[in-house]
């Protein structure tokens, strides 16, 4: 994937390629905007929702643990795998966003948008999304603001300081594109 610190859709001297997107480029394609996303930490709303199933559980089994400890220490610690299982239920979906976009890069062609992500023990997965006149496209206002892709799944360029400059370049792609074609890919590729 394309350097952290890159973000220019100038290709090396002499090359046609940008570095790090070899072999996901067609031949008349161009990147025109390449970027990652900022990966502080953040806690949305819904990412605490996904993690409230973990916590029923996890003061469940915290109860059982002082119960069983009133009876006979090591029998307290029984549980303990469930309770370290159920605390990575609880925990991950609040984590693991902001590290996947540590780890993701985004570009932008005059075809298609792509977003990779290179997570270790999932590997490298590439999402695109064709941009032609029809494909729906949404600027989401946050800090900073993101470019979001399709319905579902929804696949775009989160948190990208340059959200305003990306999606006028979007809204131009569109505006020289026909509408879509039924065989037009708004899939994903996983690669």
């Amino acid at each position: 994937m394309p350097d952290r610190r890159e973000n220019s859709a100038n290709a090396a001297p002499g090359s046609s390629v940008v570095p790090g997107w070899q072999g996901l480029l067609q031949e008349d394609e161009q990147i025109l905007w390449q970027g990652q996303p900022h990966a502080e930490f953040r806690i949305r709303f819904t990412e605490i929702l996904r993690g409230v199933p973990g916590m029923i559980p996890v003061l469940i089994v915290s109860v059982l643990m002082y119960n069983f400890a009133k009876e006979h220490v090591l029998l307290a610690l029984c549980p303990l795998f469930m309770l370290m299982n159920f605390l990575r239920l609880m925990i991950e979906p609040v984590l693991t966003p902001a590290y996947q976009r540590s780890r993701s890069w985004y570009a932008l062609t005059n075809h298609r948008a792509i977003v990779a992500t290179h997570v270790p023990f999932k590997g490298r997965r590439v999402y695109t999304r064709a941009i032609d006149a029809g494909a729906p496209v949404e600027l989401v206002q946050s800090d900073p603001p993101s470019v979001m892709f399709g319905l579902k799944p929804r696949v775009g360029f989160e948190f990208i300081p340059e959200a305003e400059k990306v999606m006028s370049m979007v809204r131009e792609i569109q505006g020289a594109k026909p509408e879509a074609t039924e065989g037009t890919d708004h899939g994903n590729r996983e690669k």
